[in-house]
C-alpha cells in the first residue's frame, strides 16, 4: 500500500471513529435513532470503532474504484470538497430533525446526493454510492435485528426508508475526502 493510501486510511478511521459519533448524535438526539443499552450520551461503547470502520470503508474504497476506472486518482477542489462534505452534514441533520415523513426525507436525501455529484464527480460515484447505500442498510439491519439500534422509521426490515439515500451522500463526500487525502486538490 502507498504512503499516501495508508495516511488517507489511518486519517477516514480516525475522523470516522471521532466524527461519525457526532453525526450519529444528531439521530439520537431527534429520536430517529436509538440504542438498546445507551450507557453515555445517548450513545454505546461500540459507536465509535463502527464509525471508525464506516469511514474507512466508504472513503477508501471511492479511492481504489477510481484507480480501477480511471487509471488514476483523480485530484479534487478543496472547495469541491466542502460542498460535497457540507451537503452531507446538512442531509445527516435533516434525517433526523426533519418533521417529514420518511418518503419527503428520501426525497431531499436523494436529491442531496445528486446536488453533491456536481461539480462533476468521477465516474466511480455512482458505484461507491451504491455500495455505501446496501452495505450501511446491510450492517443496521444486522444491528436492529439483533436489537442492539433501533430506528424510529422502520420501512426496510426494521431500517429507515430513507437510509440507503443518506449512504449514498455519505460515499460521495467521504470518497472526495478519500480523493483529497490521496491526491490533494487540483
Amino acid at each position: 500500500m502507498k504512503s499516501s493510501h495508508l495516511r488517507a486510511a489511518l486519517i477516514l478511521t480516525a475522523l470516522g471513529a471521532t466524527l461519525g459519533p457526532l453525526l450519529d448524535g444528531l439521530h439520537t438526539y431527534s429520536g430517529a435513532t436509538w440504542y438498546a443499552d445507551p450507557q453515555w450520551l445517548k450513545s454505546v461503547w461500540w459507536c465509535p470503532p463502527l464509525f471508525a470502520f464506516a469511514g474507512l470503508s466508504i472513503g477508501l474504497p471511492r479511492v481504489l474504484i477510481d484507480q480501477r476506472l480511471d487509471g488514476k486518482v483523480l485530484p479534487i477542489t478543496g472547495r469541491a470538497l466542502a460542498w460535497k462534505m457540507g451537503l452531507f452534514f446538512f442531509g445527516y441533520a435533516l434525517s433526523g430533525f426533519l418533521p417529514a415523513p420518511w418518503w419527503v426525507k428520501l426525497i431531499i436525501l436523494t436529491v442531496l446526493f445528486v446536488a453533491a455529484l456536481f461539480p462533476l464527480d468521477t465516474r466511480g460515484a455512482l458505484l461507491g454510492a451504491a455500495g455505501a447505500a446496501f452495505g450501511g442498510w446491510l450492517v443496521e439491519w444486522q444491528l436492529t435485528s439483533r436489537g442492539l439500534f433501533f430506528h424510529r422509521d422502520t420501512q426496510l426490515w426494521g431500517v429507515a426508508g430513507w437510509l440507503p439515500a443518506l449512504y449514498a451522500l455519505a460515499a460521495v463526500a467521504v470518497g472526495a475526502l478519500g480523493r483529497f487525502l490521496v491526491v490533494g486538490t487540483r
